[in-house]
């Protein structure tokens, strides 16, 4: 989430720097901070805001056995810095193999289901 905010803001710098060398903005005051008229700017933030969820999700489910106050600074962290906890994740619990404190792995445990449901098709 934070880094589709921070990624919108340089951008809309970036833009607004070209339009005072070329004389169409007075001050950097001006600028809106998001552009709703921007279409792609909409779509951007919508996609950003699913995947903060699902990361947020994603720790919420992970960390279910530890304290309350615990459970809530990391999926707010999650959820924030989406695309690092995503990284973390990635290492530690899929290529290290390590086990979440909640569920046990209820990630691959879902994965395992469906890859039961196609081999189950051809086997009789």
């Amino acid at each position: 989430m934070l880094e589709f905010l921070i990624g919108n803001h340089v951008i809309d710098r970036c833009n607004h720097k070209k339009k005072i060398k070329e004389g169409f903005a007075d001050n950097m005051s001006d600028m809106p901070i998001f552009d709703v008229s921007d279409t792609n700017a909409v779509v951007a933030l919508i996609v950003s805001l699913v995947i903060s969820f699902i990361t947020a999700y994603i720790a919420y489910k992970c960390n279910s056995a530890e304290n309350a106050g615990v459970k809530f600074l990391i999926t707010l962290f999650a959820f924030f810095f989406s695309g690092l906890y995503l990284v973390y994740y990635f290492i530690i619990y899929i290529i290290l193999d390590a086990e979440c404190s909640g569920t046990k792995d209820f990630l691959k445990s879902a994965a395992k289901v469906v890859k039961k449901g196609k081999g189950r098709k051809g086997k009789r």
